[in-house]
């Protein structure tokens, strides 16, 4: 009788621990969840600043900037950080430079280009708490036509975004293959 009293007591005690781990469990997975209303309106903003750079208009590209940008360019500078006017001043020269700005999101693939924007506790540096959006993740293309020569291009890219409460950009860091001559760019 008293083994069997003892098994059930053990047994109790099993299930009444299996079960404050599964709440555990679910409440830690919750909220880790990401919010995807917080990525999709963060991702809007990116959006928006390709369409104003498609469309070069600076204005709209200006709007959607914080005042405190700090931007590193996708060429070679010695990792410096420049501000908004530089990176105005970059988008302007492209404006001035190519004709037909287009961007194309995506991953290329074999068979699809897929998976565009990303975000999340992945990333290897946050600005925000793991369980918050953080750093937005652009992979695309952009092409374009050379005002002076005529000639056309793409060029792989992806860039960094972090977005702030305001809905204003506050970092952008861009990378491509600077070294490809054969293509314009997105962005100087």
């Amino acid at each position: 009788m008293k083994i069997k009293l003892l098994s059930l007591a053990l047994l109790g005690m099993i299930v009444l621990f299996s079960c404050k781990e599964s709440a555990e469990t679910t409440a830690t997975e919750e909220s880790a969840t990401p919010n995807d209303t917080e990525f999709d309106a963060k991702v809007a903003v990116v959006q928006a600043l390709f369409k104003a750079h498609e469309e070069e208009d600076l204005v709209k590209m200006d709007a959607l900037l914080s005042d405190s940008l700090v931007y590193s360019p996708p060429r070679w500078n010695d990792n410096q950080w420049l501000g908004k006017a530089e990176f105005l001043e970059g988008i302007k020269a492209t404006h001035e430079n190519a004709e037909n700005l287009k961007f194309t999101p995506g991953i290329v693939l074999p068979d699809t280009t897929a998976g565009a924007y990303f975000a999340g506790r992945n990333h290897p540096i946050q600005q925000t708490e793991p369980t918050g959006v953080g750093i937005i993740r652009a992979y695309g293309s952009w092409s374009s036509t050379n005002a002076a020569t005529g000639d056309s291009g793409s060029v792989k890219w992806y860039g960094l975004f972090v977005v702030n409460d305001d809905g204003k950009i506050t970092l952008i860091s861009g990378y491509f293959d600077a070294l490809d001559s054969g293509g314009q760019t997105g962005e100087e």
